[in-house]
C-alpha cells in the first residue's frame, strides 16, 4: 500500500510492479489479497481496459490512518543506511523468495 501512495493516480499494476522491481504475477497476488481484506481496490483502466488500475479503499486509508506514525517511525530505522539499489534488491529476493515457498507447498 505504501508504493500505490507513491503515485499520483492510481497505479496500474505493471506500474507497481516496476517500482517494486518484481514480476506482474508476484503483484497481482499481493493486490489481490489486499482487495479480498478489503484494503485497496481493483479496477479496470479508462483508456485501455487490459490494463488494472490500483486504488486504496476506505478501509486502507484509515488502516493508514491508524498506523501510519508507528510504521513510519519503525520503517525508518528498520531501513537505516539502506540506498534504494539495495532495496530492489531486498524486495526482488523476498518476492523470489516467497514464490519459491509456494512452489515447495505444491
Amino acid at each position: 500500500m505504501i508504493c500505490i501512495k507513491l503515485f499520483d493516480k492510481p497505479p496500474a499494476i505493471g506500474e507497481l510492479s516496476g517500482a517494486l522491481g518484481t514480476s506482474h504475477q508476484n503483484v497481482k497476488q499481493m493486490l489481490l489479497k489486499l482487495e479480498k481484506g478489503g484494503y485497496i481496490k481493483l479496477f479496470p483502466d479508462f483508456k485501455d481496459r487490459r490494463k488494472q488500475r490500483v486504488m486504496i479503499s476506505e478501509k486502507g486509508i484509515a488502516f493508514d490512518r491508524k498506523y501510519a506514525e508507528p510504521s513510519r517511525e519503525f520503517m525508518e530505522q528498520l531501513f537505516s543506511g539502506i540506498d534504494t539499489e539495495e532495496l530492489k534488491v531486498t524486495v526482488k529476493t523476498m518476492m523470489k523468495l516467497d514464490s519459491n515457498l509456494k512452489e515447495m507447498q505444491e
